[in-house]
């Protein structure tokens, strides 16, 4: 991130001497260019899934494949209507009431589902750094990006 930032910034510290290539025009113009939720769908979320998928132990995870599907599903589930509730609960009686809007049930189920899910490769990297043995690592890795 540093070695991004810093080149960055001599990009920009450049630009005004380069006068075959206007740096600043070229920055501006390409995230109009750019679509950004298929570039993130197709690009960064596959390679996400892709990395967090090659930390995970293959025979482990076939071992206790039972134990994922319940706690994938379930964990899934129950943190989708847990975040729905606190989103309507928000909605209806702390903010929305002032504005005279309501957010119906089925709205706030949906960005629930869309807020529920975490980082697979971050929950890895914590689970590698906490130490727990690798059985139970394949569980939560395994569970995580299902």
């Amino acid at each position: 991130m540093v070695i991004a930032l810093l080149f960055s910034v001599f990009i920009l510290l450049i630009g005004p001497f380069i006068s075959v290539v206007d740096v600043h025009r070229m920055m501006l113009s390409v995230p109009g260019t750019l679509d950004l939720p298929k570039s993130l769908l197709d690009g960064a979320l596959s390679l996400l899934l892709f990395a967090g998928a090659m930390q995970v132990d293959l025979k482990v995870l076939l071992a206790y494949r039972m134990s994922v599907a319940v706690l994938a599903l379930a964990g899934t589930i129950f943190a989708v209507l847990i975040l729905a509730v606190l989103i309507l609960a928000v909605t209806t009686w702390l903010r929305l009431p002032l504005t005279g809007i309501s957010a119906p049930l089925s709205w706030c189920v949906i960005l629930g589902a869309v807020l529920a899910p975490t980082d697979p490769v971050s929950v890895v990297g914590m689970l590698r750094r906490a130490g727990l043995p690798a059985p139970l690592q394949a569980v939560f890795a395994g569970g995580e990006p299902v």
